[in-house]
């Protein structure tokens, strides 16, 4: 019984583990009015991390996955300070 109890002690705390590390920032598109521009916002977590202010500049490069799936890639290529 103590063997089973570690065993079950450990892979529940794995499965934590797993659970805080795997969690996704989302994010969601905002069309401007009168254009056909979107916006996607940036979570503050990461602005925060990353100091990204007003002004900076990213380059973006679109793929798809194995499954169709949209994949924007942004590169901060001038930091506006």
């Amino acid at each position: 019984m103590y063997i089973l109890r570690n065993m079950v002690k450990k892979v529940f705390l794995t499965i934590l583990r797993c659970h805080s590390t795997m969690t996704k920032k989302t994010v969601k598109v905002r069309g401007r009015k009168g254009t056909a521009t979107m916006d996607i916002s940036i979570p503050a977590s990461i602005t925060r991390k990353h100091d990204v202010e007003r002004g900076d500049v990213f380059a973006i490069e679109e793929t798809e996955d194995d499954e169709g799936r949209l994949i924007l890639k942004y590169t901060r290529v001038y930091d506006g300070e």
